[in-house]
C-alpha cells in the first residue's frame, strides 16, 4: 500500500482534532476512534483483519512504535487520556475537571503524532524522488 499525502494529512487533523473539545469524554473518546482508523487507514504499517477490528488507539500506537515509526511515549500518553476518561464517572463530575486531567496528555500526543507524520512525509517525499 503507498502512503499519501493525503493520509498523512488525514491523520494529522484527526489528532488536532483531539484538542477541540476537551470538556466530553465520550467526545474524546470517539475522536481517538477517528484517530486510530486514520493511522490504520496510512498504509505505514500492514494489520491483519483481526487487528484491524480490535485494536484500538493505543495497540495501534504499540505496533507504530515497535516498527520505530512513532515514539514509545505516545501510546503512554494514549494510555493516560484512557485513564482519564474511564475515570471521568468516578472522581469527576464536570468537564472542567476532565479537560485539566488529560489536556497535558492530548498536546504531547498530538506532538508526537505530528512529528512522527513530519518524518515520514519526509521519508515518503525522498523515496519518490
Amino acid at each position: 500500500m503507498t502512503i499519501t499525502s493525503k493520509a498523512i494529512d488525514a491523520v494529522v487533523d484527526a489528532a488536532e482534532d483531539l484538542s477541540w473539545d476537551l470538556s466530553d469524554p465520550q467526545d474524546v473518546d470517539s475522536k481517538m476512534d477517528v484517530l486510530a482508523s486514520a493511522l490504520l487507514d496510512l498504509g505505514a504499517i500492514s494489520f491483519t483483519r483481526d487487528e484491524k477490528k480490535r485494536f484500538d488507539l493505543y495497540d495501534i500506537l504499540v505496533k507504530y512504535a515497535k516498527e520505530g515509526l512513532i515514539d514509545d511515549s505516545a501510546a503512554g500518553y494514549c494510555s493516560e487520556i484512557n485513564n482519564g476518561i474511564r475515570r471521568f464517572d468516578y472522581d469527576m463530575h464536570d468537564g472542567d475537571s476532565f479537560r485539566e486531567r488529560i489536556a497535558d496528555e492530548v498536546d504531547a500526543l498530538q506532538d508526537e503524532i505530528k512529528t512522527a507524520m513530519k518524518k515520514l512525509e519526509k521519508n515518503v517525499k525522498k523515496a519518490n524522488e
